[in-house]
């Protein structure tokens, strides 16, 4: 599945499809948001969960690494160096 068939679905079938096939990747906290980035085959999406309410407000779709940068302070290289 690419990112343009993904858009298409219904908000159900996209959450599906995150379910079924959907790699967890990381998780972030912002502001009101609870945030977990899932990659699907070629892109990525992102599920925002508002943190007080635990109901998912929104999801993003995109295939740009450079929309990772959030992401990427929680990724802990120490034990690339055997840190």
């Amino acid at each position: 599945m690419n990112l343009a068939t993904y858009k298409l679905l219904s908000e159900e079938k996209q959450f599906e499809i995150i379910e079924k096939y959907g790699v967890l990747l990381a998780e972030r906290e912002d502001s009101f948001y609870h945030i977990r980035l899932y990659q699907i085959e070629g892109f990525y999406t992102e599920v925002f969960c508002h943190s007080h309410f635990n109901v998912i407000v929104r999801t993003r779709c995109f295939s740009s690494p450079r929309l990772l940068g959030p992401y990427l302070k929680n990724i802990s290289l120490d034990s690339l160096f055997g840190l």
